[in-house]
């Protein structure tokens, strides 16, 4: 293998190993968001059950002043 063959190798590998670092910093960003999405997600579903409760709560009160 001569000179310039081993000289573009080595900036071959150069630029793979930049393109994967790259790629990892973009799947990181990627991740935090989702996170942060996932916890927003968590949060509004704990607001629902509440409200579901609360409804259901309510109902349960109706039935019972109409039952009377």
């Amino acid at each position: 293998m001569d000179k310039n063959q081993l000289n573009r190798m080595e900036e071959m590998l150069g630029t793979l190993i930049k393109m994967v670092g790259d790629t990892n910093a973009r799947l990181n960003t990627h991740e935090n968001k989702m996170d942060e999405e996932l916890e927003n997600i968590k949060e509004e579903i704990k607001e629902i059950k509440t409200d579901v409760k609360d409804i259901k709560d309510g109902q349960e009160r109706q039935d019972r002043i109409l039952d009377l």
